[in-house]
């Protein structure tokens, strides 16, 4: 499986091909990363970078694909953990809560 990367999408003289690359790739091997520690995303530019940045990195992608934001949240998670071989979001633990045990036939 290969993945893209995108963190920086600042829209600035050279990303025309990050923004062609970012609607024609697979929105499922898009991974949303903000792990420059000063490639800040607008408006925080300047400023040291922080995950939860990574919100506005999915904001453009959603603007420059034209779709729903809620869209690109979920499809990149669902890329990410097939990735990384997590579990899907809806077998993830709640936060604060623990997963359910599978029964070994004892009670």
């Amino acid at each position: 499986m290969l993945s893209h990367s995108h963190g920086d999408m600042e829209p600035r003289h050279g990303h025309k091909p990050l923004r062609e690359a970012v609607a024609a790739v697979p929105l499922e091997r898009i991974l949303l990363e903000t792990d420059c520690p000063y490639l800040t995303p607008v408006p925080h530019r300047g400023k040291r970078n922080e995950p939860a940045y990574v919100a506005l990195v999915a904001e453009e992608v959603a603007r420059v694909r034209g779709i729903p934001l809620e869209e690109v949240a979920v499809r990149t998670t669902e890329g990410a953990s097939a990735l990384f071989r997590l579990a899907a979001p809806s077998e993830a633990p709640s936060p604060g809560g623990r997963s359910p045990r599978p029964s070994r036939g004892r009670e």
